[in-house]
């Protein structure tokens, strides 16, 4: 079963999903709104928004940070 991770657009309020990381998928920073094209999104789970990206998500030693939370 895959594991899929809802993300909401800050900037246009876009819900979709996205196959998680460890299945293959993008991380999070890699991620853009497939309606605006806007990377400033929200991971959503259990109806709570987390914020995806920044310092205080991992880093996966690129640079880059990730809201997968699971590595």
């Amino acid at each position: 079963m895959s594991d899929k991770r809802v993300f909401e657009c800050i900037k246009c309020g876009h819900q979709w999903q996205e196959v998680s990381c460890l299945e293959g998928g993008k991380h999070g920073y890699e991620i853009a709104c497939p309606q605006c094209g806007s990377k400033e999104k929200y991971k959503v789970e259990e109806s709570k928004k987390i914020a995806c990206g920044g310092e205080h998500m991992h880093s996966h030693g690129d640079g880059h940070h990730c809201c997968c939370g699971k590595h």
